[in-house]
C-alpha cells in the first residue's frame, strides 16, 4: 500500500471538531483521494475553504473522489463543482452510498 504523503482535513468550527463534511488526502505523487461524506456547506464550511485545501494538495494529476452525501447548499455545490473541473485532473468518482441533490452535480465533475 502506498504511504501518504500529505494529508489535509477540515475543522468547520471547534465545537465540531472531527465531524467535518470532507477530507482530502494525497497518496502517491499525483494522486489524491477527496472524501465528501455529509450534507454540502454544513457545519459552516464553506467552498472557498475546500478550495484552499483543493489548491494545498499541489500538483494533481488523477483525483479519486468519494462520495456519501444528501446534498446541501446549491451555491457552495456549484463552487465546489467548478473548482474540481477547473483543478485539470482526471477524477475518477465512487458513489459510496448516496450522492443525491447537490452532490450528483458534484459527482459530475468526474
Amino acid at each position: 500500500m502506498p504511504e501518504l504523503n500529505d494529508s489535509i482535513s477540515a475543522t468547520p468550527k471547534a465545537s465540531m471538531k472531527n465531524k467535518s463534511w470532507f477530507r482530502m488526502q494525497a497518496g502517491v505523487p499525483g494522486d489524491a483521494d477527496i472524501y465528501i461524506y455529509d450534507e454540502i456547506g454544513f457545519w459552516g464550511v464553506t467552498a472557498k475553504q475546500f478550495v484552499s485545501e483543493l489548491n494545498a494538495l499541489g500538483d494533481i494529476t488523477h483525483i479519486n473522489l468519494h462520495i456519501n452525501s444528501p446534498g446541501g447548499d446549491v451555491f457552495e455545490g456549484i463552487a465546489i463543482f467548478n473548482a474540481l473541473k477547473n483543478q485539470g485532473a482526471t477524477i475518477t468518482v465512487y458513489v459510496d452510498g448516496v450522492a443525491a441533490s447537490m452532490a450528483s452535480v458534484i459527482a459530475m465533475a468526474g
